[in-house]
C-alpha cells in the first residue's frame, strides 16, 4: 500500500519565505544598531570624540553578535520550517557561515571596546566578572569554530557532538548574563524588554522543537529487517506510522536501540519511495565505527526523526528530462526518486549514471532491471573506476552519455564530494544551467 507523499514548498514559495525571513533579520539588526546611541550607558558619559564613537560602535557589534547567536541556536535545532526552505544540509552550511560572522562581530566588539581604554587597563579581576564572562564566551566561540573546522581530522563525530552542543548551550546562557551586567544600557526599559522578548522567543522555539524530538525518540517503530545486502552494505526496513509522509530523495535521522550498538543519531537517505510500499527502506554503507557494528542482532527497536532535505525532483517544477548521477552509496536518494517516477503516469526522460569502484560493489541489479521496464525512457550506465578496464565520468564521457543538453534539464548528483564537484563543473561546461544542478551536501 502506498505511503503519504509529503508536498514540498514550490520554488516561488521558498524564495518569498526566504526573503521574508531575511528582511526580519535585517530589521532586527537595523533596529538594534541605534541602541547604544539612544540609550547610553554610564561608561559613555565621560568619553568624547573618537573614543566615544569606538565604544558605541563596539557595542553595536556586540549586539549584532548576540542577535546572530540567537539565529545560530535556531539553525542548530533542526527547525522544520528552515528545512522546508533551505534543506537541512544547507541549514548546517548557514550554521557554519553564521559562526564566523558571530566571531567577527565578537572580535570587533572586543577590539573597539578595549582600544579606547588601552591594553594597560584590561578589565582583569573578580571585580570585572561580567567582562570576564564576555571574554570567556568569545574564547569559547573561537575554540568551538576552530575545532569544528578541523574536526574530521582530529575528532570522531560522536565525541565532537558530545562537546559541541553543551558548549553551545553554555555560551547561550552566559551571553545574556554578560549583556545584562556589563553595561548600563539594559537599565533602560526598551532595550531590556527587547532582549527579554528575543531570548524568550528563541527559548520557546527550542523548547517546542526539543520536546518534539524527545517524543519522537521515545516512540519506537517496528524494525522489520536488518540484514547484510553485500559485504559493505546493510539493508534496513522499518514500518512507520500511517501518518508519516515524505518525498522521494529525502533523508531521516535514525537511532537504533539494542544492547550491542550505540543509540547515537545518524542521518541516512530513505531509499524507498512513497509509491513503492508501506515501509521505509535504507541502504547503509559500513564506513565508520557505528555503521561497522550493524548486524541482524545489533538492534531491537528504532526511532526515526524526519524527513529532511530538498534533494528531490518534487521540490522543483516539472521538467522533461532528469539526469541522475550517483557515486557509490549515493545511489540511495536516486533510487528513491526512480521508484517514485516508476509509479507516475507521466514520466520524464531519465538518465541514470552510477559510478562504482569495483564490480563486486554492484547491488540492486534486479531492482534496476525492473525500473528500466517500468520507466520507458530510462537509460542506465554503470562505470567502474577501479577495474583494469574501468571508466570514469570525465567530461568527454559525460558528453557521450548525455547528448542533446540544452540547459533545461535538471541534474541531481549524490556521492563523494570530490566526485560531485568534478561532475558539477563538467556539467556546467557541457551546458547544464547552474540553477538546474542539485546535489546533497550533507556530511558529518
Amino acid at each position: 500500500m502506498p505511503m503519504n507523499l509529503l508536498p514540498l514548498y514550490s520554488p516561488r514559495k521558498r524564495i518569498l519565505l526566504k526573503l521574508f525571513l531575511t528582511a526580519v533579520l535585517l530589521l532586527l539588526l537595523a533596529g538594534a544598531a541605534p541602541v547604544p546611541f539612544i540609550w547610553e550607558s554610564t561608561t559613555l558619559w565621560y568619553k568624547t570624540g573618537l573614543d566615544k564613537t569606538l565604544l558605541q560602535a563596539g557595542k553595536v557589534f556586540g549586539i549584532f553578535a548576540a542577535i546572530l547567536l540567537a539565529l545560530q541556536i535556531l539553525l542548530a535545532s533542526r527547525q522544520p520550517l528552515l528545512d522546508r526552505l533551505f534543506g537541512l544540509d544547507r541549514v548546517y552550511t548557514l550554521h557554519q557561515i553564521n559562526a564566523y560572522m558571530i566571531i567577527t562581530c565578537g572580535l570587533l566588539h572586543f577590539g573597539m571596546v578595549i582600544l579606547p581604554e588601552g591594553w594597560s587597563n584590561l578589565p582583569i579581576g573578580w571585580k570585572f566578572w561580567p567582562e570576564l564572562i564576555g571574554a570567556g564566551v568569545l574564547a569559547s566561540l573561537c575554540g568551538s569554530a576552530l575545532i569544528a573546522t578541523f574536526r574530521p581530522r582530529i575528532l570522531p563525530y560522536h565525541l565532537w557532538r558530545a562537546l559541541h552542543r553543551p558548549l553551545g548551550y553554555l555560551v547561550a546562557l552566559a551571553l545574556p548574563v554578560h549583556i545584562l551586567f556589563v553595561s548600563g544600557t539594559l537599565d533602560h526599559t526598551v532595550p531590556r524588554y527587547a532582549l527579554f522578548i528575543l531570548a524568550s522567543a528563541v527559548t520557546l522555539c527550542i523548547i517546542i522543537r526539543k520536546t518534539q524530538i524527545i517524543l519522537l525518540k521515545k516512540r519506537y517503530w517496528h524494525l522489520n529487517l536488518l540484514t547484510a545486502e553485500t559485504e559493505e552494505i546493510v539493508r534496513l526496513e522499518v514500518t512507520p506510522p500511517s501518518s508519516f509522509a515524505y518525498a522521494p530523495g529525502q533523508f531521516a535521522v535514525i537511532q537504533l536501540h539494542g544492547d550491542s550498538i550505540s543509540s547515537e543519531p545518524h542521518p541516512f537517505t530513505i531509499a524507498s519511495a512513497p509509491a513503492s510500499g508501506d515501509c521505509l527502506q535504507f541502504f547503509i554503507k559500513k564506513c565508520g565505527d557505528w555503521t561497522s557494528e550493524l548486524s541482524p542482532e545489533a538492534a531491537e527497536h528504532i526511532s526515526v526523526e524526519g524527513p529532511y532535505g530538498l534533494f528531490s525532483y518534487k521540490a522543483r517544477q516539472k521538467i522533461d528530462r532528469l539526469i541522475l548521477i550517483a557515486g557509490g552509496i549515493g545511489i540511495t536518494p536516486i533510487l528513491s526518486m526512480l521508484r517514485q517516477i516508476a509509479a507516475e503516469p507521466i514520466q520524464p526522460r531519465v538518465t541514470l549514471l552510477w559510478s562504482l569502484r569495483y564490480r563486486h560493489q554492484l547491488f540492486l541489479q534486479d531492482e534496476l532491471a525492473l525500473l528500466k521496464r517500468e520507466i520507458a525512457s530510462l537509460d542506465i550506465t554503470i562505470v567502474y573506476t577501479g577495474e583494469k578496464d574501468g571508466d570514469r565520468l570525465t567530461r568527454e564521457r559525460l558528453h557521450d552519455l548525455l547528448p542533446g543538453l540544452n540547459g533545461s534539464e535538471h541534474a541531481y548528483i549524490c556521492g563523494p564530494p570530490p566526485m560531485m564537484n568534478s561532475v558539477k563543473r563538467d556539467l556546467l561546461l557541457l551546458g547544464v544551467a547552474r540553477r538546474h544542478i542539485f546535489f546533497e551536501e550533507f556530511a558529518l
